[in-house]
């Protein structure tokens, strides 16, 4: 009864409303004036049409091919019928208000005139089944059905009691085989009609729900399908039925006409999808039709198909069937994406398809993913049913995706569905979670925070919460507290979390226990290895666990409010005695010395902590050495006192005293010689040093102060402590090195002030760092030893110069990829940081850019070694980005990397090219035309080895070969100037990128040959191209004039143009569009340029004109004032405008005091400046030829044509002055004996490391007013 008022309320207030607004449109007409009257009359035609639904609007819903499935389709005309129902009630609902003036009693009425129309209609109907005789009227009577059941969805349930009741009417008159053959023939209507026809989707809908009726299989409402025929011939007739329609739709699986394999398939999912048993030869023969189907070329027919085998596969959740491999199979190597998502949709969910379907998290289009997470997560009855691995998998792709609409799909299912089955309640969804193996745990509590940003006011953080902490509760609070750090809620923290000192007390509390489970461990490790059931007994907790809990905690130590100092000295002392301890492993490494650092008073007082400690660690593991080796040579030595003593009562005593004796000879004469080795040494020692200072000073040979004395002892004493430093380093087992290099490389990441002004990190690279680069030969220990070297290059110029040869030989000359991937990081560091200064550098031992190039070059073409190619990739683009290196060969070596076959065996590398070149191209208009001169050399070398690239896209089956419109669309995407960030559209109309291009074209359409079969194949994509070019009007004219002549080169295609263009209707419009356009962007151009021209000249003649009226005002005021300066110069109206000029050459003279325009002499007051901002001895001469072209005599006119014509001839000219340390295109041609690197190869590094000189000498005419 509540769901009927409720439905009757809504009725009522849906039909006040249109009556108050036909009211309101009423009132509304009646006020307009009599002119506007057929505007109203139409608008008034218009209303009244769409009140009673008479017009049909466009569907914008449309689509072939698009995002959505037909089922979303139907679904949205039920909604528009049920719609067309609802007005059409209102509408009767208002006829009847306008009567009686009351609505409820208008409700009532309209509802008893439906019910009543509805029983007429349905008496009227089964009167004509019921006095059917012949197979005329009983085909009559079903097509008049079927033409219903298209007009509107509303009437199916009518028609489906009709049409079940003639199928019950030709059973009982022997007509069945009729009514199965009509039922085909008018199936056959709508096979022709293709997608998204609104009335063959109805009778479709219609035929479905008729196989679902009558069904005998079907329950509905707890009870069987009601039949007035025996069950036993129901069921006869039905499975006849299924056969005849079957067998009919199957023959047009084969058909030509793809609209009708489409809508057999169609109706054939419907069919199988609603009927309950059928035939098994039947079942086998359509399972191996479908089969088939889920191949075909039309993806709309693929669909369907898939959707139909989709009924044939196992229910039960047991094993894969047949249907589900076909299935799982399409979904993974489709390339059309509709096809996956209804592969997606149909597919059985098991254990067996589970990992296919978490794989659609990563599927490239962008609708399967949101679908993913919208339509088929939520399927699950709970999300346990995945597995704890794939579900972390699900939450890290889904909310990290590039896509907004997809991670708010992930995050609405993690929000609803999960946490619905999770009772909401966030510590069981962690729990599901698993923690310790996740990386998106952090991200997901985050998200549930955002999401209800009320759950943190709810949370209480007890003592007993902090003494219990889980993994899980550990996560809960560090993402509470930073999400609370983030949002400014200091209430909250103080509220939940503890001051700093207690904090450090639970800090010191875990840490302890995390160090007494691990020595448990050490000590039950052989119970543990026989019986894994004991660690209950033993109350041994996996490491993992704690070391998690101590990450978190860590984390929040980070960003802890430390204003307290005694909480801060506390925490400084625990995490300092908890490094000194050595059990810290490296992933909570980085996290504690981030803490000393900020706990730290400053960066010295940290980096004298961090070194102390790495000392002890190495002296107490060397004591601890040299304490086994002294009880190793204690134990040696008592065993040969025993051997002796044996001998002793062997032979007897005198032979053993001789042997004793002769013993005791041979090490007095060893210590004998020592001895005497060591004076020697001492002595020329001692000599070197004295003859060396009598070298340095003659007059202090005879005297040697004690200064001097302590100098040389203590020099002495360091060289001695540093070669026992050194001996440490090469007698320490690799753990401890390792441990020590470990911290070391997480001191000198926090340390940022110069290397040269801390003494205690220039000690510990030269004592330690180095030895162990140069001393050990095991791979993690170099590697970490270079990783620190590195990091002191990054602080020290000169440590870099170094470290570039050191990394240079670990790259060339290491069999290890590890180290060729170490040594490309550390010189890809260096650079960007130092530029290319660090290879110029004077020093003997250094690296110079072609060497640096070679690495480059070398490592890239290495397929042996993916992972250095990545590398070597990553670190090019870098500094391509950072304008380290502007090299056009080394960055055409990473195009034609890109378009190698081979790069498809590399998808770590295929990824950076595919990412890093565009961005590359697109962040600055330099990039693009560098790109743009290297077209012509990049297709030219790409052609050569076109055979071997056809011979590599067969033979690996790559599902985007690399084609030749592949290579020049590319080009043309990159070089694109409306491509570029940050720019605006001006600045993209003047571009010239593509008159470059389109130029290096129409060179390469030069050289091929018509009658070469590799050319011939090759023509098509750049003729074809021509008219993608992007330029206007406003480029360069120079290049405008130059891509315009290359039209009429009569050496195109080696004279074979014409023949050409015959062949190929395509190539042929696209030339002749692209001269067209070529054409008319050269004649606005050089309007543009003439009318510039003129303009130019009419602003040449106002200033002539404007000088002119200055010289007379000059020449008027000199003469007036001719005897007042006589006798020098004083203050007036003419000098007042020049006080702060300077003068041209040294006959321009201050004492200069006659008359500045009579011919002799040239005053003070001449109205020419000359400004000098060069520092360049031609900027110089250039003022000085100024000067002497001027002379004593010129007028101010003059002066400013001679300034003029020379600032046109500094125009024309072009600097010649190369970069440091770049070879330009010309020099490399006309040098002999120039360097290569492989074939066509030379470097061009450093395109800012020099600066262009230029003349920047300006001479400036005052203007007198």
């Amino acid at each position: 009864m509540d769901l009927g008022k409720t439905k009757q309320q809504t009725r009522r207030t849906a039909v006040v409303e249109r009556i108050e607004k036909k009211s309101a449109d009423t009132f509304n007409r009646s006020i307009t004036s009599a002119d506007d009257s057929v505007s109203e009359s139409g608008g008034d035609s218009s209303e009244s049409e769409e009140e009673n639904g008479e017009i049909e609007h466009p569907d914008h819903n449309e689509h072939d091919g698009g995002e959505e499935e037909d089922e979303e389709d139907e679904e949205k005309e039920e909604d528009e019928e049920k719609e067309e129902e609802e007005e059409e009630e209102e509408e009767e609902m208002e006829d009847e208000l306008e009567e009686d003036g009351d609505i409820d009693a208008a409700i009532k009425k309209a509802d008893a005139k439906k019910k009543q129309s509805t029983v007429k209609q349905r008496r009227e109907y089964l009167n004509l089944v019921s006095n059917i005789t012949t197979p005329e009227d009983l085909e009559t009577l079903m097509r008049k059905t079927f033409m219903e059941s298209q007009t509107t969805v509303a009437a199916h349930k009518r028609e489906l009691v009709i049409l079940k009741a003639l199928m019950v009417r030709a059973y009982a008159l022997e007509l069945n085989d009729k009514f199965n053959m009509t039922f085909c023939k008018l199936l056959s209507k709508i096979l022709p009609l293709k997608r998204n026809i609104k009335p063959a989707d109805k009778v479709v809908k219609f035929v479905s729900s008729f196989f679902e009726n009558i069904n005998p299989l079907k329950i509905r409402d707890g009870e069987e399908l009601q039949v007035p025929i025996p069950a036993s011939a129901f069921e006869e007739v039905h499975a006849l039925f299924i056969n005849k329609v079957v067998k009919y739709l199957m023959k047009g699986l084969d058909a030509k006409d793809t609209t009708v394999r489409y809508r057999s398939c169609q109706l054939l999912y419907h069919i199988i999808g609603n009927s309950g048993a059928m035939d098994e030869d039947l079942y086998e023969s359509i399972s191996d039709e479908l089969s088939t189907k889920v191949y075909d070329k039309d993806a709309a027919v693929r669909v369907k198909a898939i959707a139909a085998l989709a009924c044939f596969q196992n229910e039960d959740g047991g094993s894969l069937s047949v249907a589900g491999k076909k299935i799982r199979f399409i979904m993974q190597n489709d390339l059309n994406a509709e096809v996956r998502r209804a592969c997606l949709k149909h597919i059985e969910k098991n254990r067996y398809t589970e990992p296919f379907i978490v794989e659609r998290a990563r599927d490239v289009d962008t609708v399967n993913r949101r679908t993913l997470y919208t339509k088929i997560l939520p399927t699950y009855s709970s999300v346990t049913e995945i597995s704890s691995a794939n579900r972390n998998k699900l939450l890290e792709w889904g909310l990290r995706d590039r896509d907004e609409s997809v991670r708010n799909a992930c995050a609405n299912w993690l929000t609803n569905t999960w946490m619905s089955n999770a009772n909401n309640n966030i510590m069981e969804f962690l729990d599901q979670l698993n923690v310790t193996e996740s990386e998106i745990a952090d991200t997901a509590v985050r998200v549930l925070l955002n999401r209800n940003t009320e759950i943190v006011n709810t949370f209480e953080f007890s003592k007993e919460f902090y003494d219990n902490l889980t993994p899980s509760l550990a996560l809960l609070l560090r993402v509470t507290y930073e999400y609370c750090h983030d949002n400014q809620k200091e209430d909250v923290i103080d509220r939940l979390y503890p001051e700093a000192a207690e904090f450090a007390v639970l800090f010191e509390k875990f840490f302890v226990e995390r160090t007494d489970n691990l020595q448990k461990i050490s000590e039950n490790r052989e119970k543990l290895e026989n019986d894994p059931n004991i660690v209950k007994e033993l109350e041994i907790v996996d490491p993992d666990d704690y070391d998690y809990i101590v990450k978190q905690l860590l984390m929040i130590a980070v960003d802890y409010d430390y204003s307290d100092e005694f909480g801060r000295n506390k925490m400084y002392s625990i995490l300092r005695s908890t490094l000194a301890n050595n059990t810290i492993t490296e992933p909570l490494l980085p996290l504690l010395m981030e803490c000393l650092r900020k706990l730290a008073v400053n960066e010295r007082d940290f980096c004298q902590m961090t070194v102390e400690i790495i000392n002890d660690l190495k002296d107490n593991a060397y004591e601890k050495l040299m304490q086994e080796k002294k009880m190793e040579e204690t134990q040696r030595r008592r065993e040969s006192e025993e051997q002796r003593k044996r001998r002793k009562r062997r032979y007897g005593n005198e032979e053993e005293e001789e042997g004793d004796k002769g013993e005791e000879d041979l090490d007095k004469g060893n210590h004998e010689v020592s001895d005497l080795n060591e004076r020697v040494a001492k002595l020329l020692n001692d000599d070197g040093d004295i003859s060396d200072e009598q070298d340095s000073d003659d007059d202090s040979d005879e005297y040697h102060s004690a200064v001097n004395e302590m100098s040389r002892q203590s020099i002495i004493e360091a060289n001695k402590s540093r070669q026992e430093e050194i001996d440490q380093v090469s007698a320490l087992p690799p753990q401890v090195l390792t441990d020590c290099l470990t911290i070391t490389k997480c001191m000198l990441q926090l340390v940022f002030s110069p290397l040269r002004e801390n003494m205690l990190l220039i000690s510990l690279l030269d004592n330690f760092i180095v030895p162990c680069v140069n001393e050990r030969s095991e791979v993690e220990v170099r590697e970490l030893a270079l990783i620190c070297h590195g990091l002191c290059g990054l602080l020290d110029k000169e440590v870099a110069v170094s470290t570039m040869v050191v990394a240079g030989i670990f790259v060339t000359r290491s069999d290890y990829e590890s180290f060729v991937v170490t040594g490309l990081k550390v010189i890809g560091d260096l650079l960007t940081i130092h530029g290319i200064s660090i290879l110029q550098s004077e020093s003997q031992i250094s690296i110079d850019s072609m060497a640096v190039a070679k690495v480059f070059y070398r490592t890239l073409k290495d397929q042996s070694k993916p992972e250095a190619q990545t590398t070597v990739a990553i670190t090019l683009f870098k500094l391509f980005l950072c304008g380290v290196i502007t090299d056009d060969e080394l960055f055409e070596t990473t195009l034609l990397a890109y378009f190698n076959p081979k790069v498809n065996n590399n998808p770590s590398l295929k990824q950076c090219l595919t990412f890093c070149i565009p961005t590359y191209a697109f962040s600055h208009q330099d990039h693009q035309e560098l790109i743009a001169n290297i077209v012509y050399d990049t297709i030219s070398r790409i052609y050569k080895d076109w055979p071997e690239i056809q011979r590599l896209n067969q033979e690996n089956e790559i599902k985007k070969p690399i084609t030749a419109n592949f290579i020049i669309e590319s080009l043309l995407y990159w070089t694109d100037p409306y491509n570029l960030a940050m720019v605006d559209e001006e600045e993209m109309e003047r571009s010239s990128n593509h008159l470059d291009v389109g130029i290096q074209f129409m060179k390469l359409l030069r050289n091929f040959d018509y009658n070469n079969k590799l050319h011939r194949t090759l023509y098509k994509p750049i003729l074809r191209a021509l008219s993608k070019l992007t330029f206007t009007s406003k480029a360069d004219l120079t290049k405008l004039r130059k891509f315009s002549q290359c039209f009429d080169d009569e050496t195109l295609c080696q004279g074979d143009l014409d023949e050409v263009l015959k062949g190929d209707a395509i190539c042929k419009t696209n030339f002749l569009k692209s001269h067209t356009y070529v054409q008319d962007c050269l004649r606005d151009a050089e309007a543009r340029a003439e009318a510039n021209a003129d303009t130019d000249d009419i602003v040449d003649a106002e200033n002539n004109e404007a000088n002119t009226e200055v010289e007379n005002e000059a020449t008027k005021n000199n003469v007036n004032s001719h005897e007042a300066v006589s006798g020098g110069h004083r203050p007036g109206k003419a000098l007042s405008l020049h006080e702060d000029t300077s003068q041209i050459g040294s006959s321009h003279s201050t004492s200069n005091n006659t008359n500045a325009f009579n011919g002799e002499e040239k005053s003070d007051s001449s109205a020419v400046t000359v400004k000098r901002e060069t520092k360049e001895e031609d900027n110089g001469d250039r003022v000085a030829e100024v000067g002497q072209e001027l002379g004593a005599s010129d007028s101010p006119v003059e002066v400013v044509q001679v300034i003029r014509k020379g600032r046109k001839t500094k125009k024309k000219g072009k600097s010649t002055t190369r970069e440091h340390g770049s070879i330009s295109k010309k020099s490399r041609k006309s040098t002999k004996g120039r360097k290569k690197l492989d074939d066509e190869y030379v470097v061009n590094l450093g395109r800012d490391s020099v600066k262009t000189h230029q003349d920047t000498s300006e001479i400036i005419l005052l203007d007198s007013e």
